[in-house]
């Protein structure tokens, strides 16, 4: 809509070809107004009817196990009162979803049709490549929604058919006033249909945490967002323009990370709920009675409203977001290089004018070259560090184990020979680590500082906003990355400043006393320390196994293979190749988001196991086991 409101433009309508759905051939704008307002329409009600959804899929459980309870406790006379009705209740929610899906599923069918005309306009009409590039993102976001609400809508009558042609057929077949009911049936029964239970409650639950992630989402950005954009239609200063463009881009990868988190969080909650399914319910059956039974029928009967308590967020730490620049940052860079490709012009407005960190500001294109240069050497230098740093400590923590092994069984000479040995070994690790960290300081410092004085020249040289956009976005995810590694560098002092001014100074004094008479007081004086070290040392291994994975993965294949980038002499070809990078950049940072936040949940898990696993590391560890650990350290 921004774009829009910079120009407007017939569409060029193909010989032979009969417009369906674009309402104004006549007006770009006025085109881009239609498919806003009916993109708002689609989207406001979806999440009323995805909510709807949702809530009933919650309530699908308990009524499930009211059912069982009903089957396993209730006297036959009560089954024949209570019987469909009661069973019907499911049935009911499913095919209330079932209809509410099928009604966002024509409406955003509706959409995507109108977005396909004009995709297929434009792609016969001169224009803007911003233009040509936005819609086609529009269209492959809408593509993923409308495959989302067709997917669930089949999830919806997957679960209709299992409960009505498979789990209601078999209770109308036992539960009938022509049949003789034998006790012995209620468990043939459950025996039967505990499968299919689990079933219909695994299906409801993925339909019910699917529909309430898209609602959670929609509430915290898509609302907000759809809901004033008139005035971007409107916008004539390109001053505005840009400010807008630039915080849309600026908003967008941060969003997609959280929602990215958000989805798997609850992904996780679903297996782990998944694994324990069966065994819920048969545990339920076990330990429930008719009294029971009463109960939850009367609280099932009472309840019109129940207020659920709010999810909690993930919690995440700053690293996952910085690590996560190396893979936007190589695909940032490669899009500016085709930028750079289209024109070349002076950075400098006036001839007098002077740059400090731009080498020709006579090039806008060697300057750009300059730049991925840069990028290229530091990124690509890291990897090897980190790689470096992440092999070196992957041990470290067995390391520490040694130490206090060494000190709870070793004798005074063993530990008189190994424990210096082992102290300044650990220390030639943590040392190497901030070495490692601190040595790229300054070339990082360049290429940011670079990068701020191309920002401050290119707005006043060029009218093409697409410059200006895309070297905002380097300098972004330069600002992370730069701040990543001032944060490693912080991790690795502190795990240093705790390994040599308290761990090893209290066990240089050690060494010095009655060792008997102080074992177990300088093993439990260190232990608490010693979990603090290997905390700090996990967390600075994983931020380098990330980076390291990132840069194999993705990023390194990016920047070593993109020096041709920069001369490209076919449009269209321009437009391919910025199209596949902006098609492919939400897939990477969801996928990098996603290997982040687990290693970060794997981090947390350790924390909380890891006194323990020090204590039964102690205790199990023979004096055989420490010399093999001594020999390998």
């Amino acid at each position: 809509m921004v774009l829009a409101s910079r120009q407007d433009f017939n569409f060029s309508i193909p010989t032979g070809y009969s417009v369906k759905y674009v309402q104004n051939i006549g007006s770009f704008r006025q085109t881009t107004a239609q498919l806003a307002t009916d993109m708002r329409s689609s989207l406001s009600s979806a999440r009323e009817d995805l909510n709807r959804v949702h809530t009933g899929m919650e309530r699908v459980p308990d009524h499930l196990k009211n059912m069982v309870l009903l089957i396993k406790h209730a006297p036959f006379d009560l089954l024949l009162m209570l019987f469909p009705d009661s069973f019907n209740n499911i049935e009911k929610l499913v095919n209330d979803s079932l209809i509410v899906l099928r009604k966002p599923e024509k409406n955003f069918e509706k959409v995507l049709n109108l977005l396909t005309e004009i995709d297929y306009l434009l792609n016969n009409t001169s224009n803007d490549i911003m233009i040509y590039l936005q819609v086609f993102d529009v269209k492959t976001q809408w593509t993923h929604l409308t495959e989302l609400v067709t997917e669930l809508a089949k999830q919806a009558e997957r679960t209709r058919e299992s409960f009505l042609l498979q789990f209601n057929w078999i209770l109308k077949e036992f539960i009938r006033p022509d049949l003789t009911f034998a006790e012995t049936h209620r468990d043939f029964i459950i025996l039967l249909l505990l499968p299919k239970i689990v079933e219909i409650d695994q299906t409801s639950d993925i339909l019910g945490i699917i529909t309430k992630t898209y609602t959670d989402i929609s509430f915290q950005f898509t609302d907000e967002q759809i809901g004033g954009y008139t005035h971007l239609l409107l916008l004539s200063k390109e001053e505005d323009r840009q400010r807008y463009l630039k915080q849309f881009q600026y908003d967008l990868v941060p969003q997609v990370v959280q929602s990215a988190r958000l989805a798997l969080n609850r992904h996780n909650e679903f297996l782990q709920r998944d694994r324990n399914r069966r065994e819920i319910y048969e545990k339920f059956l076990t330990e429930t009675s008719y009294n029971d039974l009463i109960s939850l029928i009367e609280i099932l009967l009472n309840r019109n409203s129940v207020e659920k308590k709010p999810d909690d967020h993930i919690l995440v730490e700053q690293w996952q977001d910085y690590v996560l620049a190396n893979a936007i940052l190589a695909n940032y860079l490669n899009i500016l290089m085709v930028h750079a490709s289209k024109s070349d012009f002076s950075l400098l407005k006036e001839s007098n004018d002077c740059t400090t960190y731009i080498k020709n500001p006579n090039s806008f294109r060697q300057t750009i070259s300059q730049l991925s240069d840069n990028i290229r050497h530091i990124l690509l230098d890291l990897y090897k560090d980190l790689n470096h740093i992440q092999i070196g400590l992957e041990r470290f923590p067995i390391h520490l184990k040694t130490i206090l092994l060494l000190i709870k069984k070793g004798n005074n000479d063993t530990i008189s020979i190994y424990l210096p040995k082992l102290l300044k070994k650990g220390e030639n690790i943590v040392n190497e680590s901030l070495f490692i960290l601190k040595n790229p300081k300054i070339k990082i410092e360049q290429v940011k500082d670079l990068l701020i004085e191309l920002n401050s020249l290119i707005s006043n040289v060029t009218p093409d906003i697409s410059f200006t956009l895309q070297i905002e976005d380097v300098k972004t995810q330069w600002t992370l990355f730069h701040d990543l590694f001032t944060q490693l560098s912080i991790q690795a002092e502190n795990a240093i400043n705790d390994f040599l001014l308290q761990f090893n100074w209290i066990l240089e004094q050690f060494i010095q006393l009655n060792i008997n008479n102080y074992r177990d007081l300088i093993i439990n004086l260190l232990k608490l320390k010693v979990i603090e070290i290997e905390r700090t040392i996990d967390l600075l291994t994983i931020i380098s196994q990330t980076y390291v994975d990132i840069s194999l993965e993705y990023a390194n294949e990016k920047i070593i293979s993109n020096t041709h980038l920069i001369s490209i002499s076919d449009e269209q070809e321009r437009k391919e190749i910025i199209k596949q990078y902006r098609y492919e950049l939400q897939p990477i940072a969801v996928k990098f988001a996603r290997l982040a936040l687990t290693r970060h949940n794997e981090f947390l898990q350790r924390i909380q196991n890891r006194e323990t696993i020090y204590e039964d590391f102690l205790n199990e560890m023979s004096e055989n086991d420490l010399n093999l650990l001594l020999t390998i350290n």
